[in-house]
């Protein structure tokens, strides 16, 4: 089953002109370029590497056992309307509702336009869905990312993760124990997308790539809505100043930073 092409010409249309009317003025579309950002997560870097510090960490202790690709739909940056889109979608009040709604409109377009450019890196389609668990034990009920991805109509079968015995340990490191599979087979020869909110470090996110890897699954694609960027940081404050200055248009693709409708089935309209 292919993400790509799922809906008619006149949904994609209706559903980017939501897209672009509602938060194209605030979202940032994510800049896939050689020695400006990180080749993995596409946070800014400097010029003489291809990852950022905490990616080249990861590689070095996990090396192929880490996600296949990573996908940020968009940045989330400090202080800016877009942060706290990412920061209130989890509250319990009427304004988190509508916010995650429109993160699973950004979600659904994606998937949608650039479903197949995700499938054509990997060499293959995606045939199971997971989310990255909270690892906070205070929050009960349906998380909000599985809220997200439902409206967005990821209706693939669902693996589910569950916090390990080590999910207390420092967060923002990736751990090969933090998630553990729920069922042990079922991520088995599968293709799986891995639905995150928003990438900080990538500890969360590719200890729950290490978990479905550990399962059995044949490639793993985290797909997150969000890169958080703080732009007090140096050199973020320079990129989103200079670099992020256009509205976020869903066309652009997450996976190339291109204006790419190539390997999809979906069109341009």
């Amino acid at each position: 089953m292919s993400l790509g092409g799922r809906l008619s010409v006149t949904g994609r249309r209706t559903i980017r002109e939501r897209l672009v009317a509602e938060m194209g003025g605030y979202l940032r579309n994510v800049i896939r370029e050689p020695r400006v950002t990180c080749a993995v997560c596409a946070t800014p870097i400097k010029p003489a590497f291809d990852l950022c510090v905490r990616c080249q960490l990861d590689q070095r202790e996990f090396g192929g056992d880490l996600a296949d690709l990573v996908v940020p739909l968009c940045y989330g940056i400090r202080g800016r309307q877009s942060g706290y889109l990412m920061h209130s979608y989890k509250d319990l009040e009427a304004p988190a509702r509508h916010n995650q709604t429109l993160l699973g409109v950004l979600l659904l377009s994606a998937l949608d336009l650039h479903g197949g450019c995700i499938e054509h890196q990997i060499g293959n389609d995606v045939d199971a869905w997971a989310f990255v668990p909270s690892v906070r034990t205070d929050r009960t009920g349906e998380h909000p990312l599985h809220v997200v991805a439902k409206r967005a109509g990821v209706v693939l079968p669902e693996i589910e993760l569950i916090i390990g015995e080590n999910a207390a340990q420092e967060r923002r490191l990736t751990s090969s124990d933090r998630f553990i599979l729920r069922t042990t087979d079922g991520a088995r020869g599968r293709h799986v997308l891995l639905v995150e909110d928003t990438w900080t470090s990538g500890g969360n996110a590719q200890s729950a790539a290490l978990a479905l890897r550990r399962g059995g699954a044949a490639s793993v694609t985290i797909v997150t809505l969000a890169r958080w960027l703080k732009p007090e940081e140096p050199p973020t404050g320079v990129f989103v100043s200079q670099r992020l200055t256009e509205d976020y248009d869903p066309r652009i693709c997450p996976v190339s930073g291109a204006d790419c409708i190539r390997f999809g089935t979906a069109t341009a309209e």
